[in-house]
């Protein structure tokens, strides 16, 4: 919660401490050698109001990607660019 309020986000994030969505989505990697915690990759989905995906990134640069999500979301709603 306390991300979600510092981000000012108007909807949930959905924790994932058993991996289940991670596992789902195809995106829980293997551990690395030694150890045994297994760490999702860092991808992003956006999902249509009737739960569809209707985008997958897979190469997300951490730096950059939260403008690039904005800026298709804005095109999508037909608001202009920041």
């Amino acid at each position: 919660m306390a991300f979600r309020n510092l981000c000012q986000l108007s909807f949930s994030l959905i924790p994932d401490t058993d991996h289940q969505l991670s596992e789902r989505y195809g995106v829980l990697g293997e551990p690395f050698p030694g150890e045994e915690t297994r760490l999702a990759r860092r991808e992003t989905f956006r999902i249509s109001p009737e739960g569809r995906v209707v985008r997958h990134w897979t190469e997300v640069i951490p730096k950059t990607h939260a403008a690039e999500v904005l800026e298709e979301l804005r095109k999508v709603l037909g608001q202009p660019a920041a």
